[in-house]
């Protein structure tokens, strides 16, 4: 009696041990993607938005910095992002794999899709200096700029400044010839993103808000704010094709540029 006794103990312990280490929850560390099905060119075509970082995190996530981040906008035609936080902004160029759930921001950090459609972007998200991955859910943002010929011709691309002249200045050549700025990006997007990608001594990103400021199409208007309260800038444009595009900003020492892509 005593053995079956003793027998039985053991079992209930081994039982409960077994219990115990079923329900320990390790930390991922592998892509959870659940994309449905989508393939890499579909991807390409819907992960082209601006997504909006909902400001309820999820139950489940894992670290709570995530609310951090606004936002998450992808340009489809050159494979960028930008990935914009409270207090600072990342960029660089994406690649998606060939299943097509997962995207590799160059950079940052590796995105494993969850769910992607027309209106919500759910995915799981590691940066570099993560050792797991945490859930991030967004919405697609309304666009802001009504589609027109020099909206779609402004933002259909980025644009590479060849050069810049102040008033009264030099003409500055962004060839490499410079060394205090190699290389200057912008581009517009339909979300209303301005944006700003400056290479040389120092990278700096800026990022605004723009809009048309005449109904001609001529004049564009800059500003932080979204609803342009605060202080604002203002870009003439004097040419603008597939491939060119001619600027004056207006503001206290007017520059003007060209740029092509």
């Amino acid at each position: 009696m005593k053995k079956l006794f003793f027998v039985r103990r053991t079992l209930l312990v081994c039982l409960l041990l077994t219990t115990l280490l079923a329900c320990k929850k390790e930390p991922e560390n592998v892509s959870p993607a659940t994309n449905d099905s989508l393939t890499p060119e579909q991807v390409q075509q819907k992960i082209g938005k601006k997504w909006m970082v909902n400001s309820t995190p999820a139950s489940n996530a894992k670290v709570s910095d995530f609310s951090v981040y606004t936002w998450f906008e992808f340009f489809s035609a050159d494979h960028k992002y930008i990935v914009v936080a409270e207090d600072d902004s990342y960029y660089g160029t994406y690649s998606i794999n060939t299943t097509g759930d997962t995207l590799t921001l160059q950079g940052f950090g590796v995105i494993a899709i969850v769910r992607l459609n027309d209106t919500d972007f759910a995915f799981s998200l590691k940066r570099d200096f993560d050792t797991y991955f945490s859930t991030v859910f967004t919405t697609a943002s309304t666009s802001t700029v009504p589609s027109s010929s020099a909206t779609d011709l402004l933002c259909k691309k980025m644009w590479a400044v060849n050069w810049q002249v102040p008033e009264g200045g030099d003409t500055i050549y962004y060839d490499g010839s410079d060394d205090l700025i190699t290389k200057i990006e912008v581009c517009f997007s339909k979300n209303g993103t301005y944006w700003v990608h400056q290479e040389g001594i120092f990278v700096t990103d800026v990022v605004k808000n723009w809009k048309w400021n005449n109904t001609e199409e001529t004049k564009i208007i800059l500003s932080a704010e979204e609803d342009f309260s605060g202080n604002t800038n203002s870009i003439t444009v004097n040419k603008l094709t597939e491939t060119e595009w001619e600027y004056q900003f207006d503001n206290t020492t007017p520059l003007h540029g060209y740029a092509s892509r």
